[in-house]
């Protein structure tokens, strides 16, 4: 998902970059649709909470997203606007190894 943005960013021609620009928006979609799936159905109870919740970080990370894209283009151009995006990808991928870390074994 993360690699097609550099790719549409990057293309030699506009109808690759059409073709990853849309590639790019359908896994998001299709990974939002797979994570409220799994959070509502985890947590069902509090469905409500859960989805506010969800939508409050969507339009949060949306407005830093644009944020920080608009300000790395601003004073790098795109090789900036590329460094950004690899920091939030590396980032992100930092939370998920440290999430799914193995729980401590309790001392013998």
């Amino acid at each position: 998902m993360v690699a097609l943005v550099p790719l549409s960013l990057l293309a030699p021609t506009l109808p690759l970059a059409a073709v990853a620009a849309a590639l790019a928006a359908g896994t998001q979609g299709a990974a939002t649709a797979a994570i409220v799936s799994l959070l509502v159905g985890r947590y069902a109870p509090l469905r409500g909470a859960v989805l506010g919740l969800n939508a409050a970080g969507s339009n949060l990370g949306l407005f830093a997203g644009a944020a920080l894209g608009g300000v790395a283009l601003g004073a790098g151009g795109y090789p900036g606007l590329a460094l950004s995006l690899a920091a939030l990808a590396a980032t992100a991928l930092i939370a998920i190894a440290w999430a799914l870390r193995p729980a401590p074994s309790p001392a013998a």
